[in-house]
């Protein structure tokens, strides 16, 4: 709340010199369940940054919340949230698995979250992936991947408090076709394609 007052000039006062009384009507619309009793309180601020803790004031009780205040800047009441850790996202790979996180088939990638196991936890919101190259994404299910090639999928979750998890990389690759090996001797053969002495051959594979 931006609270701002005037003299006959025009010019505005921010000082004041009896207290005024500032009124908040019930907080109807906010879940306070979410926060700790006895955290609330007045907050005031000169630039909207920077904010000063006043009193304490008691949401929980029915009724307007009622403070004095000696000055005309911004106010704000603000609590403690019960819940300030953020979830924890973990990435899962299936398929047909080679070396690391190479797989020789289609992939399959799930995320799972998990809030903190805090009997206060928020419960996890929602999940949001990228897939380099493209936009941010709500995850709904296990992605699908058939395509050869280089992947790197980045997600992280958030709670119903708000609380946001830093962003999680997985990075993997798939490669469907298999290798090829040629045989290259170190000499032509002899008659009726036979070697009458001793042959080198060079294997390469590919």
């Amino acid at each position: 709340m931006n609270i701002t007052a005037k003299n006959l000039l025009g010019d505005f006062i921010t000082l004041l010199t009896k207290p005024v009384e500032l009124r908040w009507a019930p907080f109807e619309n906010i879940d306070l369940s979410r926060f700790k009793f006895g955290t609330f309180y007045l907050y005031s601020s000169k630039n909207g940054i920077e904010w000063t803790r006043e009193t304490q004031v008691n949401p929980f009780i029915p009724g307007d919340i009622t403070v004095e205040a000696s000055h005309l800047t911004y106010f704000a009441i603000m609590g403690e949230r019960k819940d300030i850790i953020p979830p924890v996202t973990a990435a899962e790979l299936e398929g047909e698995r080679g070396d690391g996180n190479w797989f020789r088939g289609d992939v399959s990638l799930a995320i799972n979250a998990t809030d903190s196991a805090d009997e206060d936890s928020a419960g996890v919101d929602y999940i949001l992936y990228k897939i380099e190259g493209e936009d941010w994404k709500t995850y709904t299910g296990p992605l699908g991947f058939t395509s050869e090639g280089h992947y790197k999928v980045s997600s992280y979750s958030v709670d119903k408090d708000g609380n946001i998890e830093d962003v999680k990389t997985i990075e993997f690759d798939i490669d469907k076709t298999s290798p090829t090996v040629s045989a290259t001797p170190d000499r032509t053969p002899d008659a009726n394609d036979w070697y009458s002495a001793p042959v080198t051959i060079t294997f390469v594979g590919q």
